[in-house]
């Protein structure tokens, strides 16, 4: 009974933190969509959604091989930092190489120096926190990936409105000092915890080419799965309008207030089955977890149905045209939360190919809906959350009869 609560309250304390979260990120866009035009907001949603993708492709998609390798320490007074300390190096190593190359090369690279730079920092918090994660600190790393950034973040753009020079080159530099002040908390967080659980630290650096194998099953369904929530944002950029990229991102910040919740149970279910005990009671705990986030994912969804004018009005003028396309990705957070948990599932119960199988399906199943919408309707925000709720109900269809079968 008492391992059950225990694993509960990981879940519900890991949903609050992700919640406030993202209400700071929430908060932080009220501010920036009644304080900047509509192309400076589509900016800014270009830089976060290039840096996270880069972010991924930077730590070679290894997150749950990292809280594997983490949890299944031989010997629990040793903790074996080799993959992490490995990947930390190449990340800095590449990031440094292609600063060095955009500022030589490309002319006006101020925005590309600031995506590097940011992907870079995010990249290497994340593994932190999935060594936190990997010895039971889900909460923990959670609020120092996630949280802490979105709070500092709305702290500084507050600071900035009140002194009235708030503007979208002031906006790129307050998103990488948000990031890099909470990768120096997470180093020391490290070092205090290290320190509390009197913990050995291992690390044995491995070349390129074994860090490029011992990730390559998962690096592959990650960039994939990094592209498919990023790329309805690139396809906008290049086949729309700003005004389009700053509607989809009002709503996709709208609609992640419920989706940062989803990753909490994956995060989880990982970590199980990295420990190798898998019960019955745990199982439980996880479907429990999904229909109370489910019920009320589902509650939020009729909440925005009956208030949609009001709440779109927070965000200042011309943003109520994003109604249908909020509706869509508010939908598109329910399934989403079945289907990515189905996903680290397979990822880490050794079936990473079939998880491989199902991301690239989605991803080409958006990429030929984008493409219908542009060739015979209107290629818009609202095309795109249609597009993206239309896969995930084939993707849970084809989930559904699998298991039927």
């Amino acid at each position: 009974m008492k391992n059950n609560f225990s694993s509960l309250a990981h879940i519900i304390f890991g949903v609050l933190v992700r919640v406030l979260g993202a209400v700071a990120s929430f908060l932080s866009i009220l501010i920036l969509t009644n304080s900047l035009d509509k192309d400076d907001n589509a900016n800014y949603f270009l830089l976060i959604s290039l840096s996270m993708f880069i972010s991924v492709i930077l730590r070679m998609g290894a997150d749950n091989l990292l809280i594997k390798e983490v949890a299944q320490a031989d010997d629990s007074s040793i903790i074996k930092l080799t993959l992490p300390a490995s990947l930390i190096v190449f990340i800095i190593s590449i990031a440094a190489i292609s600063l060095t190359c955009i500022f030589l090369i490309i002319d006006n690279s101020f925005f590309w120096l600031y995506v590097v730079s940011t992907s870079a920092v995010i990249a290497i918090n994340i593994v932190l926190s999935c060594i936190f994660n990997g010895l039971n600190k889900i909460t923990l790393s959670v609020f120092l990936s996630l949280t802490m950034p979105s709070g500092l973040f709305l702290l500084f753009i507050y600071i900035l409105q009140s002194l009235e020079i708030l503007n979208i080159g002031n906006i790129y530099f307050i998103s990488l000092v948000s990031n890099l002040i909470s990768l120096f908390i997470s180093i020391v967080a490290f070092i205090f915890l290290l320190k509390a659980r009197k913990l050995k630290v291992y690390i044995r650096f491995i070349s390129l080419k074994k860090l490029l194998i011992s990730s390559s099953s998962f690096f592959g369904g990650s960039v994939v799965r990094s592209l498919y929530n990023q790329i309805p944002i690139f396809a906008l950029g290049i086949f729309s309008t700003g005004s389009e990229v700053a509607l989809f991102g009002v709503s996709s910040r709208l609609s992640s207030m419920l989706g940062y919740i989803n990753s909490i149970t994956s995060k989880y279910i990982a970590l199980i089955h990295a420990r190798m005990k898998v019960k019955k009671d745990d199982s439980n705990d996880i479907s429990n977890a999904i229909k109370w986030i489910t019920m009320f994912q589902i509650i939020s969804l009729v909440i925005f149905v009956l208030y949609s004018d009001q709440i779109l009005g927070f965000f200042g003028s011309g943003y109520e045209d994003a109604k249908i396309t909020a509706f869509f990705l508010i939908a598109a957070q329910v399934l989403n939360l079945f289907f990515q948990n189905n996903i680290v599932s397979f990822q880490v119960t050794g079936s990473q190919y079939k998880a491989l199988l199902f991301l690239i399906l989605n991803l080409f199943v958006l990429i030929f809906l984008f493409g219908c919408f542009y060739i015979f309707f209107n290629f818009n925000s609202q095309s795109a959350a249609m597009s993206v709720f239309l896969v995930l109900v084939i993707s849970c269809i084809l989930i559904r009869s699998r298991k039927t079968v």
